[in-house]
């Protein structure tokens, strides 16, 4: 008798997942390689820099990124000292700096410093104390204008 085994077919999605492997594994083996031959190689005599490799960050698009009723909501929510999430205080930190940044701008627009003005507009007239922030001139490092 002539046994014969049947060899299954391979679904698009099984050519997919074999495709990626093998990129993955060549990814890989580069990496590889080039670490060992960093550790191979000798070293110049050269100058060390103190200088770090940072990488700038991303600057963020000057929008606001929730809507008023939910804006509004987490203010009621943090007025009345309830909890709030990581990610609901971290919203309404970027909302009100969002503000603060906004409303410094109208003054950068009119030649004027509306630094206190605006520390005051959006976070003492709300209840919540100001943060110890120099972000008068963080706001052009954070946002595209």
């Amino acid at each position: 008798m002539n046994l014969k085994k049947k060899s299954k077919k391979i679904t698009k999605l099984g050519k997919l997942w074999i495709e990626s492997a093998i990129k993955d594994m060549k990814r890989r083996e580069k990496e590889y390689s080039k670490n060992t031959k960093k550790k191979n190689t000798k070293k110049k005599n050269t100058k060390k820099k103190n200088t770090k490799n940072r990488r700038k960050k991303r600057k963020k698009r000057f929008t606001q990124k929730i809507s008023l009723k939910k804006y509004k909501e987490l203010i009621k929510k943090k007025r009345s000292r309830k909890r709030l999430t990581k990610r609901e205080k971290r919203l309404l930190d970027d909302t009100l700096f969002y503000k603060y940044c906004k409303c410094n701008l109208h003054f950068e627009e009119r030649k004027q410093n509306g630094y206190g003005i605006c520390m005051n507009s959006i976070y003492k007239n709300r209840g919540f104390k100001t943060p110890t922030l120099k972000k008068g001139n963080l706001c052009k490092d954070v946002y595209k204008k």
